[in-house]
């Protein structure tokens, strides 16, 4: 594996999480990490793996596309609560 495929720029995980609407706590939760990990990686301390980054790739096209300004907000509206797996339903179209 090339380090190029889990480089992701610190400014661009802290523009994912803020666009989202998430707290460096709740992006930890769905990325199932600490916050102190996501704050490590905001600061460029430390990366995300390479699964995290997809699914960071993930999070951000999917606001993109729907133009979600709040995805959580219709996950709580559903009665989930931040997971990746829910994040994952959401994905799907599972919570609209």
């Amino acid at each position: 594996m090339h380090k190029k495929e889990r480089l992701m720029a610190p400014e661009r995980v802290q523009k994912i999480r803020r666009k989202a609407g998430l707290t460096q706590e709740e992006l930890g939760e769905v990325l199932e990490v600490s916050r102190s990990a996501v704050a490590q990686w905001e600061s460029g301390a430390n990366r995300p793996s390479k699964v995290q980054v997809e699914i960071l790739k993930a999070l951000e096209r999917e606001l993109k596309q729907r133009n979600v300004n709040d995805w959580k907000t219709s996950i709580a509206q559903a009665g989930g609560a931040l997971s990746l797996a829910v994040f994952l339903k959401w994905m799907k179209g599972e919570y609209e």
